[in-house]
């Protein structure tokens, strides 16, 4: 289990971020009307192959001072990221399917993270519950290659924002 952020693989892999959205949220598309979040926690499956790996995407969404590039930007930009389970050499698809595969796991809106996906119908998952650092490490246990780091969320501010 990783708990540094140091320690973040510079490898290529996915990763996916447990986010807690404390009140709603309007994401713009730049094609169709815009999505609407409502308060929550949520997943978002990512990945990340290119330069700097694993380490250089996490913490690029961990910062607050990022341009809004892509969906989950909007999303971390008010959410606090609470924490991160890495999958090196892993594909985001599989750590969506995994995680549909969880009681009061549901697909908020179809596509957010996921427009070039032909697998998934989104790469952002909600749940009705916050999953504890227990559930999130038998994440890690079932995934062969995964491993948990846990972001000062839980215990200070992240990505600029006081913790849930």
């Amino acid at each position: 289990m990783t708990e540094n952020l140091t320690e973040l693989p510079a490898t290529g892999g996915a990763y996916l971020l447990w986010l807690v959205l404390d009140r709603s949220l309007t994401v713009p598309r730049r094609r169709a009307g815009p999505w609407q979040l409502p308060a929550g926690h949520y997943a978002y499956c990512g990945s990340a192959y290119g330069p700097g790996g694993i380490a250089s995407r996490v913490s690029r969404h961990l910062r607050g001072d990022k341009a809004l590039r892509w969906h989950v930007d909007h999303l971390s930009a008010i959410a606090p990221i609470a924490a991160v389970l890495v999958d090196p050499g892993g594909h985001e698809c599989d750590l969506v399917d995994w995680a549909l595969g969880l009681p009061g796991s549901e697909i908020p809106v179809k596509g957010f993270g996921a427009s070039d996906c032909r697998r998934c119908p989104a790469h952002l998952i909600r749940f009705e519950r916050d999953l504890s650092r227990r559930d999130l490490a038998l994440i890690g246990r079932t995934r062969r290659r995964a491993g948990i780091l846990w972001t000062p969320g839980r215990n200070g501010p992240t990505n600029g924002h006081p913790g849930p």
